[in-house]
């Protein structure tokens, strides 16, 4: 099963594709910075990037490697000045510094329980798949 995070309601969704949309910002990666991420250049890396994001944008779940690699991309948008948003999170997203961080941590251990549902249309409730 697909990992879900979808819901016109869903912070964590929201937060999410914010996340990954700091990527077209001003600190634009290098193909350095995407080969160290696991791919074969800065074409792939974006590719990639555009692929979960329009996922997301139409509430389809993320397999297990793409939800993790979702969340490394915002890891790394939430906490890095040069490539994400980092000290001006608040002025980029509608999110404060703080709801950002513990929504990533949510988001983050999600990455290691099986797969798992979040439903936006209940207030983001996780459900486990049987």
């Amino acid at each position: 099963m697909n990992k879900v995070v979808s819901g016109s309601d869903c912070e964590l969704h929201e937060f999410l594709v914010a996340a990954m949309g700091i990527w077209n910002g001003p600190g634009a990666s290098s193909d350095r910075f995407a080969v160290s991420l696991g791919f074969n250049g800065l074409n792939a890396f974006h590719s990639r990037r555009r692929c979960l994001m329009e996922a997301l944008d139409l509430g389809e779940g993320l397999g297990e490697e793409d939800f993790a690699l979702a969340v490394r991309l915002a890891s790394i948008a939430v906490s890095d000045d040069y490539y994400g948003a980092a000290s001006e999170w608040s002025n980029v997203t509608r999110f404060s510094t703080e709801d950002a961080t513990s929504l990533l941590a949510i988001l983050q251990t999600m990455t290691s329980l099986p797969a798992y549902e979040l439903h936006g249309n209940d207030g983001c409730v996780g459900e486990r798949s049987a």
